[in-house]
């Protein structure tokens, strides 16, 4: 038999075996995918796959933030924040308080925070947000605010956070020359998951 025929025989015989080798490993694969239970959310399915695939910001999360007061002190700013982005490295975060507003009055509104995120790392993304207070009567918007900090995925539905707030000159918005921060502290958040309507 001509070499070149040998050749290509022990060739073909090769890549069936190879074959053969992957076919086994699918197979395997998708047997452990069918015996484990289905989460709802991409991440768990990522973990099921033995991280191949990194844990990912965008969703909504509800986050909380300590702040003790002095007639109340577990109190916690929270905030619903939904993270945007077409891939893994930047986006867009829109922050929504839902406990701030006594901090203000009745005569003063809080706009919801917008700003930025961009990856800095495996499970870690550093953020900005910006947010108003305006007038009720007028629409003025008397003061502004700048939060930034880092957001670290801790699993596949928990995270912890970092945030610096600094006071902002409201016809600018450019932050107050010499100010203090107003608030330095840290929070944990939890992802928003998929459930099933309530029968």
């Amino acid at each position: 038999m001509p070499s070149s025929l040998r050749d290509l025989e022990a060739a073909s015989k090769s890549l069936r075996l190879e074959g053969e080798e992957i076919a086994r490993h699918l197979q395997q694969l998708g047997q452990r995918l069918k015996n484990t239970p289905d989460y709802g959310h991409s991440c768990d399915m990522n973990m099921r796959l033995g991280h191949f695939l990194e844990r990912k910001l965008q969703g909504t999360w509800l986050w909380e933030f300590p702040f003790p007061l002095p007639w109340d002190e577990n109190f916690a700013f929270k905030y619903l924040v939904t993270y945007m982005g077409a891939g893994d490295n930047e986006g867009t975060d829109i922050t929504e308080p839902l406990n701030s507003d006594f901090f203000y009055g009745p005569d003063l509104s809080l706009s919801s925070s917008h700003g930025i995120w961009v990856k800095s790392g495996p499970g870690q993304y550093d953020y900005t947000v910006v947010a108003y207070v305006a007038d009720r009567a007028s629409g003025t918007i008397v003061a502004g605010s700048m939060t930034s900090g880092t957001k670290i995925l801790t699993g596949c539905n928990t995270a912890e956070a970092t945030a610096v707030t600094i006071p902002l000159i409201p016809g600018t918005m450019e932050p107050v020359p010499g100010a203090e921060p107003t608030f330095v502290g840290s929070g944990v958040g939890h992802r928003l998951l998929l459930q099933k309507p309530i029968q």
